[in-house]
């Protein structure tokens, strides 16, 4: 189990308070990527700190450089940050993996060996590719997430590193379909608390526990479920869409749209986290999948900490308190490590007690690394199963 400098015993504990369960299968217990990035900047991969030239009369609270934080829409618990900022003009096209496998541009496969943590992926469209940590791969012998970004570029396969979210299946068949050991992606990504786990703590079984006390807190089956059971439940799933709809209609609507490039989500008074892109063409490529992870927080928030049901609270984070969280997490981490986000891209994680902080970049051809999109999130937490299961 990874063990950073800084992680309190109060942090370690709300990830890994015992549920008595264990897990079955023999797994890599260090985390599967590669931590060797070659001449990285020392400095924080930013997208707030250097760039573009400020644009003028954006609504909102500065976070750096050309960017700010705008006033929230609230939809019951949740709250949507718009946040602004500037194309980069330097960011390259970049294909949506979860797209690009819809479409058939790329490829996801188990490996002839069949790991656990380590899956195939190809990319056969013009371009590079990119996959936000935390999206889940479905299908194959058993469902898999990504930790961290992805980069791929075209034309090449190449091994990565995952974690599973799905721990007794381990056979081509998912339900009644046969995945002929090919995978597709979830419509939601797996969320702050799942993610964060398998970034904190880069181990399996810890990731299994979280997803098994996800599932329980929901009400699903316990004991070994795939995370899907939570994230597919279509009693659920239909409430979520139509929140998602409502977030997507208010970034449409929301005063200098045309300057989009990310939000960031609070649920109940409590800030869960914000992405931002380099640029407002990869930030609307993203929107739907983000705006429907935003959906999902809104379950998860309400079995971590009300599972009896919660007061509305009329509080919420300050866009200057979304600005503040951001800002600190970039410019004064109290940990960093680089990890290679796929054969061409690399991931600056920026740690602190306040949360977890990420930049993806892309290394060019001609060496330079050029920011793609950061992720700020609040510190995962594990749910406890509620008393009655009206959710």
């Amino acid at each position: 189990m990874r063990k950073w400098p800084w992680l309190t015993g109060v942090v370690l504990a709300a990830v890994t308070t015992g549920l008595g369960y264990a897990a079955t299968r023999t797994v890599q217990e260090v985390p599967p990527v590669e931590t060797d990035v070659p001449d990285v900047d020392p400095r924080p991969l930013g997208l707030f700190g250097e760039g573009p030239e400020i644009l003028a009369n954006l609504p909102g609270v500065p976070v750096g450089q050309g960017t700010s934080v705008g006033a929230p829409g609230v939809f019951d618990e949740l709250a949507v940050y718009p946040v602004y900022g500037p194309d980069r003009p330097d960011t390259p096209e970049m294909a949506p993996l979860h797209v690009a496998l819809e479409q058939g541009h790329a490829m996801v496969r188990e490996l002839p060996s069949k790991e656990v943590n380590r899956l195939r992926f190809r990319n056969d469209g013009p371009m590079p590719a990119l996959g936000l940590g935390g999206t889940v791969f479905s299908g194959g012998e058993q469902d898999r997430m990504t930790a961290h970004d992805v980069v791929l570029p075209p034309g090449e396969e190449h091994r990565l590193g995952v974690y599973c979210v799905e721990l007794n299946r381990w056979n081509r068949t998912r339900g009644d379909v046969d995945t002929k050991g090919r995978f597709g992606t979830m419509a939601t990504l797996a969320g702050v608390d799942v993610r964060g786990t398998a970034q904190l703590l880069a181990n399996q079984s810890e990731v299994w526990k979280m997803v098994d006390a996800i599932n329980t807190a929901h009400c699903e089956t316990a004991g070994g479920a795939p995370l899907a059971t939570t994230l597919e439940d279509p009693r659920k799933d239909t409430v979520r869409q139509g929140l998602a709809a409502r977030v997507e209609r208010f970034l449409d609507e929301v005063e200098a749209a045309e300057h989009l490039v990310g939000f960031a989500v609070a649920v109940n008074g409590r800030l869960r986290g914000a992405r931002v892109f380099a640029s407002q063409e990869l930030y609307a490529s993203f929107r739907p999948l983000l705006a429907r992870s935003a959906a999902f927080e809104v379950a998860m928030q309400k079995v971590i900490t009300a599972p009896e049901g919660w007061t509305r609270t009329p509080e919420r984070p300050a866009p200057a308190q979304v600005a503040a969280f951001m800002r600190d997490l970039e410019a004064n981490p109290e940990y960093v490590e680089d990890v290679k986000a796929g054969p061409v891209g690399e991931t600056r994680m920026l740690l602190s007690q306040r949360g977890i902080g990420s930049v993806t970049s892309w290394r060019a051809p001609d060496g330079r690394s050029i920011p793609l999109t950061a992720s700020y999130a609040a510190h995962p937490e594990r749910p406890e199963r509620a008393k009655s299961c009206r959710l």
